[in-house]
C-alpha cells in the first residue's frame, strides 16, 4: 500500500510526515495527535515495529521515527496504537454498561438474596479470558471512555503494580 494510503487510513490523527537525514541514514518521522487520555505502549512499537517514539510539543502529539526502509512498519505502529485504544475505550464502555445492569438486578428488591447469590453468567471459558488485559486494554482506560468522558462506580481499586506502571507511562507522557 502507498503512502498516500496509509496517511488516509490515520488521517483524523495525522498531523505530518517528514523525511530528514541522520547521519548517513534517512529517517521517516510522522507526528500525530491521539486524544489526551491515548497510551502509547513504546515498548511493542520498538520492538515489535521496530519504530520508536518521542512526544510533541504538547501530550497528546507523538513523533514515531524509524529509518525509511521501514516505513510501512512505522504507519503500522500507529494503526496497532489506535486499534488498541479503540478496542480499549469500547471495552471500559462495555464495562461500565455491564456493571449498571448488575446494580439493577442487586438493586431491585424484588430478587431476593438466594436469587442474587445463584446468579451466573453465561459464556463458553474457551471463549473469554478472565482477567488477561495487557497495558493498553482495560487497566488504562476503566476510569475513562470516550477520550474524556468519566466512569463511575466500575473497578474500584485498580492493583498497586498496574497503577505503578499505568503512573510511569503517564508521567513518561508528561
Amino acid at each position: 500500500m502507498d503512502i498516500k494510503n496509509r496517511i488516509k487510513r490515520i488521517s483524523p490523527y495525522f498531523k505530518e510526515m517528514q523525511i530528514v537525514p541522520v547521519d548517513d541514514e534517512q529517517m521517516i518521522y510522522v507526528l500525530v495527535n491521539f486524544p489526551k487520555n491515548w497510551v502509547v505502549d513504546e515498548d511493542i512499537i520498538e520492538t515489535k515495529y521496530n519504530t520508536s517514539i518521542e512526544l510533541g510539543e504538547t501530550p497528546e502529539h507523538y513523533y514515531f521515527f524509524t529509518e525509511i526502509e521501514n516505513e510501512s512498519s512505522i504507519f503500522d505502529a500507529i494503526e496497532y496504537t489506535i486499534e488498541k485504544m479503540k478496542d480499549a475505550f469500547e471495552r471500559a464502555k462495555l464495562l461500565t454498561e455491564k456493571v449498571n445492569e448488575l446494580k439493577e438486578i442487586f438493586q431491585n428488591e424484588n430478587n431476593t438474596l438466594e436469587e442474587l447469590r445463584n446468579l451466573s453468567f453465561n459464556y463458553k471459558k474457551n471463549d473469554i479470558s478472565l482477567l488477561e488485559t495487557d497495558d493498553l486494554t482495560l487497566a488504562n482506560v476503566v476510569k475513562t471512555t470516550n477520550e474524556n468522558e468519566l466512569i463511575t462506580d466500575t473497578v474500584q481499586e485498580t492493583p498497586k503494580n498496574e497503577t505503578e506502571k499505568i503512573s510511569k507511562k503517564n508521567n513518561k507522557q508528561k
